[in-house]
C-alpha cells in the first residue's frame, strides 16, 4: 500500500530560465496510490514443486506531461487507473533419466474489472477518455534437456508453447471485441569446455512481449474518433550471445559476450492518450564484459561494462535510433565482511548517453551514481547506514524530447528535454533481525 506525490519530468527551459529548480514542481497535483495484497502457495517434493497465487491490486496515478498544450484553459492532466485480480498456477520439476529432463508450466487469469484514462483538473475527473473492463487469460508449457555428449561439451535443447485469450469490454463499443494467439518458443544452448579454467558457448533463442488487450481490439481513437490500426497481440523477439568464460576457483571469473537481439516491433499501446502507436522492428547488437575478484579474505570486488548499438530496421524518415536507447553502461562493486560483523558495501554506477530522437541529434547526457552503506552484525541482529546519491550528483535519471506548453508559449508548444533529475543525497538507517 502506498500514496505519494511527484513532480515528474520537467521542461530543461524550466530550470535553465530559473522559473524553478530542478527538484521543483510545475503541476503540484500529480501522484498517486497504489494497494497490493496477495496470497501464495507452494507445494512440492525433491522432483516438482507447484505454487499458487491470488493477487488484488488497485492502481491510480496522476501525469501531466504537456501542461497547457491540449488544453490552455484546464491543462493537460490526467489519470490512468488499473483495478484487477489475478489468479495463477505454476508447476516445475525435473527428472534425471538418462538425461536432465526439466519442465513446466503455468495458468493465469487476469480480471480486470476497470482500466481507464481520464482528464482531470487538480485530480478531480473533468472526462471519460476511455474505461474498460478486460479478461485475460494465459497458459504455457515448457521442456528443456540438458545433455553431455562427450566430457567437455554439454548441450540443452528446449520449447516453450504459450496461449494468450482475451476478451475486451470498451466504453465504446467499436472498441470492444475478443481474440486469442499462440506462440512456439524454442532455444538451443551449447557450451564447450577448452580446458581447466576456460569455456566457450553459443546460445539462441525465441522470446516475446504481449502488448495491452485493449490495443488489439481498438478500432477508433477514443479522442478523435480517427480509425486507428490495430497491434499484434504477441511480438516475437529472436536473440543469439557468443561468449567467453574464464574462472579459477572462487577468487576469479570473466565473462565476454557478444550478443543480437532482433524484436519484430517496439512499444505499441499508448495508455497516456488512450490509443496505439506502432514502432517498427529493431536490432540490437552488443558486447558485454563482466567479472568477480576476490581480493583478499575480507574483500571482493565485481565490475560489468556493456555497449549497445540500437538501430530501428529501416529509417522511416526521421532516422533510424531508438529513443532512449542507452549505448554503454557499467558498474563497479565493493563488498567487505570481517569476523567480527563488520562489513561495508558501494557500488557506483554509469549510464552513458542516449539519443532521445530518430535523428539523433538531441541526446540525453550521461549520469553517474554512488551509493555506499555498512554495518554491523552481531548475533541475530544487524544495523546498517546506507548513503544513496554519495556524491549528492544532479545527472539525468530519465529523459525525453518532445513538445509541451507553459502559461504565455505559443499555442504549438516548445519542443524541449523533459528530465527528472537523481534522487538527491539521502541517509537511511535499518535494524534487521535474521531467523
Amino acid at each position: 500500500m502506498g500514496e505519494w506525490n511527484s513532480s515528474d519530468q520537467l521542461p530543461l527551459r524550466t530550470v535553465e530560465s530559473g522559473l524553478i529548480d530542478e527538484l521543483g514542481f510545475i503541476d503540484p497535483y500529480l501522484g498517486g496510490h497504489t494497494d497490493r495484497f496477495s496470497l501464495t502457495g507452494e507445494l512440492g517434493s525433491e522432483d516438482w514443486k507447484a505454487t499458487a497465487y491470488v493477487v488484488d491490486y488497485d492502481f491510480s496515478l496522476f501525469s501531466n506531461f504537456t501542461y497547457l498544450l491540449e488544453d490552455p484553459d484546464d491543462g493537460d492532466q490526467f489519470e490512468q487507473i488499473d483495478k484487477r485480480r489475478i489468479y495463477g498456477l505454476r508447476i516445475d520439476g525435473s527428472t534425471v533419466a538418462p538425461v536432465t529432463l526439466n519442465w513446466g508450466g503455468d495458468i493465469r487469469y487476469d480480471d480486470i474489472s476497470k482500466v481507464g484514462l481520464f482528464n482531470t483538473v487538480a485530480r478531480e475527473r473533468s472526462n471519460t477518455v476511455r474505461t474498460d473492463s478486460v479478461g485475460q487469460f494465459s497458459a504455457s508449457a515448457y521442456g528443456e534437456l540438458d545433455f553431455q555428449p562427450t566430457e567437455n561439451l554439454r548441450a540443452s535443447v528446449g520449447v516453450r508453447a504459450d496461449l494468450f485469450s482475451w476478451d475486451v469490454t470498451a466504453l465504446r463499443p467499436e472498441n470492444s471485441g475478443s481474440g486469442n494467439d499462440t506462440l512456439i518458443s524454442p532455444k538451443l544452448n551449447i557450451a564447450y569446455r577448452m580446458g581447466e579454467n576456460a569455456e566457450f558457448y553459443a546460445n539462441w533463442g525465441r522470446g516475446f512481449h504481449s502488448n495491452d488487450a485493449r490495443g488489439t481490439t481498438i478500432s477508433v481513437d477514443p479522442v478523435s474518433g480517427d480509425p486507428v490500426d490495430r497491434v499484434d497481440p504477441l511480438v516475437t523477439s529472436d536473440g543469439a550471445e557468443l561468449g567467453l568464460r574464464y574462472e579459477r576457483g572462487d577468487r576469479f571469473n570473466a565473462t565476454l559476450t557478444g550478443f543480437w537481439v532482433n524484436l519484430e516491433s517496439e512499444l505499441l499501446f499508448v495508455g497516456d492518450a488512450g490509443g496505439t502507436e506502432v514502432n517498427g522492428a529493431s536490432t540490437r547488437v552488443g558486447v558485454e564484459f563482466s567479472s568477480f575478484v576476490q581480493a583478499n579474505d575480507w574483500l571482493a570486488v565485481n565490475f560489468s561494462y556493456t555497449y549497445t548499438d540500437s538501430t530501428f530496421d529501416k529509417n522511416v524518415g526521421d532516422g533510424r535510433r531508438i529513443p532512449g536507447a542507452i549505448e554503454s553502461s557499467a558498474t563497479l562493486g565493493l563488498n567487505g565482511a570481517w569476523d567480527n560483523g563488520l562489513f561495508i558495501a558501494a557500488r557506483a554506477r554509469y549510464l552513458g548517453e542516449a539519443p532521445l530522437i530518430e535523428d539523433d541529434s538531441v541526446r540525453a547526457p550521461a549520469s553517474t551514481l554512488v551509493n555506499i552503506g555498512g554495518g554491523y552484525r552481531f548475533g541475530n541482529f544487524s544495523v546498517r547506514l546506507d548513503v544513496f546519491n554519495l556524491l549528492d550528483s544532479d545527472d539525468y535519471d530519465i529523459a525525453y524530447y518532445y513538445a509541451s506548453r507553459l502559461p504565455g508559449e505559443a499555442a504549438g508548444g516548445v519542443d524541449d528535454v523533459h528530465f527528472r533529475p537523481l534522487e538527491p543525497r539521502s541517509v537511511r538507517t535499518s535494524i534487521t533481525y535474521h531467523w
